[in-house]
């Protein structure tokens, strides 16, 4: 996390999916999840990252890559 414009202390935290294409080759244009809060009235803590992790997995966008075919969030996630 960072914030960018300093005057309004915004807060974005950005998570992006990679995807593998049919050969195997991984890919860099998969969906992109970016949350927006002010420092001024929320922390950036890990309560709220997992609250954003929350509502990512919940995402259409994400399905294919956050979860398993029975719905269920997948074991394995990279955090960087």
């Amino acid at each position: 996390d960072w914030i960018v414009a300093p005057r309004h202390q915004l807060i974005p935290s950005v998570y992006a999916a990679c995807l593998l294409s049919n050969d195997g080759d991984l890919g860099y244009s998969g969906p992109t999840y970016i949350a927006i809060r002010s420092a001024r009235h929320e922390m950036s803590t890990a309560d709220t990252h997992a609250a954003d992790f929350d509502r990512l997995v919940c995402l259409k966008e994400f399905e294919k890559v956050a979860r398993n075919e029975k719905g269920e969030v997948k074991p394995i996630v990279i955090v960087n």
